[in-house]
């Protein structure tokens, strides 16, 4: 399945898009200004989205410094519940799919499809390719074309009063290509006015909550620790000390949807598919366009686990070590310099 495919999957619907034009905008502006929202009804924005966009930026050319850092800068007094939901209700208004978890204040979207002015009016003005449509040999320059995708972490941290975080990711693919994140240089400049105008967004709807505090942008890293979180390795008991340890950490990380903490115990050369390049890094971005990966890991790994007569292997579910007809999900796990990592979790086809 290619990588628009996955996304549209998971979407399940190609967003309508807000768009400016560059005359009497200036570009830091504009920046902010290509924004993803849910189908359009007749070229119209419905109501809830247009006051949310209305509320947040009060023009096309996207949030002002001053809510920026008014959002940035406040924390909100109130019960978690309420700071939670109001929160997750701005979000989910905004980006429909997404994961969440009340227990950890954490909100994380799928990957979205945005639109991105690429030189000329009339790229603005292509669609989406289909890259399942038949191709010629003269294909057109929009089959060809980049198309990008964006997510978002959303972080409640703290205590009253509580803080919210927002962190955003950007991701490039090509037809015939795998996703590729964008990291580092690579991170387009149009990546920080979305992040912008979702915190202002979130704080226009817990306005009335708010508390002037001292200025935190959002890519300080000096957020609350997480609690410590309580693994079961007895179900694991058959295996290495080490293995159990990692198996239960991937278990509980799998359960909740939290990428990051997977990606700490995963092998940078990490199998996610069959006859693809390796690589731990398009593994999260496929897993956050399809969560229901990561239910089948945890299928995989309540299933048990067992492991290999070298003892350097485990494989889960336990059944699929002596099965060579087996064809589902499998998850492996190898031992290297004495750390465990998971290396792989793939069907056979």
């Amino acid at each position: 399945m290619s990588w628009y495919a996955l996304s549209k999957s998971s979407s399940q619907v190609a967003f309508g898009q807000v768009r400016c034009k560059m005359s009497r905008i200036s570009r830091e502006r504009l920046s902010a200004c290509f924004l993803g929202f849910p189908p359009m009804r007749n070229g119209l924005i419905p109501i809830t989205f247009a006051a949310v966009l209305a509320a947040s930026s009060g023009a096309c050319g996207g949030a002002s410094a001053e809510d920026i850092r008014s959002a940035q800068s406040s924390g909100y007094r109130g019960d978690f519940a309420v700071i939670y939901s109001e929160t997750l209700a701005v979000v989910r208004e905004l980006y429909p799919q997404l994961t969440e978890d009340a227990r950890t204040g954490i909100i994380r979207t799928a990957w979205h499809p945005v639109h991105v002015q690429q030189g000329t009016d009339d790229d603005e003005n292509q669609g989406t390719p289909n890259p399942s449509a038949p191709r010629s040999g003269l294909q057109t320059s929009n089959q060809l074309r980049q198309e990008f995708f964006i997510r978002f972490d959303v972080h409640l941290v703290g205590g009253k009063p509580w803080r919210v975080r927002v962190r955003g990711e950007a991701s490039s693919w090509k037809a015939g290509e795998i996703p590729t994140p964008l990291h580092g240089a690579d991170v387009p400049h149009w990546l920080e006015g979305r992040v912008n105008s979702l915190e202002v967004a979130i704080h226009q709807r817990l306005k009335k909550y708010a508390v002037a505090m001292k200025y935190a942008p959002t890519d300080e890293s000096a957020d609350a620790p997480a609690a410590p979180v309580k693994l079961d390795t007895a179900k694991f008991g058959k295996l290495p000390p080490g293995a159990a340890q990692v198996v239960a950490e991937v278990e509980s990380a799998a359960r909740v949807h939290d990428v990051v903490r997977l990606r700490k115990v995963m092998a940078d050369q990490f199998t996610y598919s069959t006859g693809d390049a390796p690589s731990a890094e398009t593994a999260i971005v496929v897993w956050q366009a399809d969560p229901s990966i990561l239910a089948q890991m945890v299928v995989a790994l309540d299933a048990g686990c067992a492991l290999d007569p070298a003892g350097s292997q485990a494989v889960c579910p336990a059944a699929s070590a002596s099965d060579p007809a087996f064809a589902g999900y499998r998850a492996t796990f190898r031992a290297a310099g004495g750390i465990w990592k998971l290396v792989s979790f793939a069907t056979a086809d």
